[in-house]
């Protein structure tokens, strides 16, 4: 198995500051492991029940080379009821949408990193 490299850990730092403005208003890496697997934090401009398609969608498609998108977790959403009994979605627990990227294949069975991806 291969340690996180620092030029992994400037990847995923330079594809943070490079996610277009017009989708996402702050993205960071929030930690790192030892074998090239990242958490990062993304904060869109705005939170709709399509958000998290649309920035898996976004990420995979800017992710650096030799990454992958493992999982995508949105924050859970705030459910109102109004006087009448309707349920509505009023926002979200968190501001952020926190995603798992790899440079190495993970195994959930064995929650282990295994070979180069």
């Amino acid at each position: 198995m291969t340690q996180t490299t620092q030029s992994q850990i400037e990847a995923v730092r330079s594809f943070c500051e490079g996610l277009p403005n017009s989708v996402v208003k702050e993205a960071h890496v929030n930690d790192w492991g030892r074998f090239g697997n990242f958490e990062v934090f993304i904060v869109p401009k705005a939170a709709t029940r399509h958000t998290t398609r649309q920035l898996a969608a976004l990420v995979k498609k800017m992710l650096p080379k030799g990454a992958q998108l493992r999982a995508c977790f949105p924050p859970d959403p705030v459910i109102t009821k109004d006087f009448e009994g309707r349920t509505k979605v009023t926002g979200y627990a968190r501001p952020y949408w926190a995603l798992d990227i790899d440079y190495q294949i993970y195994d959930a069975e064995s929650n282990r990193f295994s070979a180069t991806a």
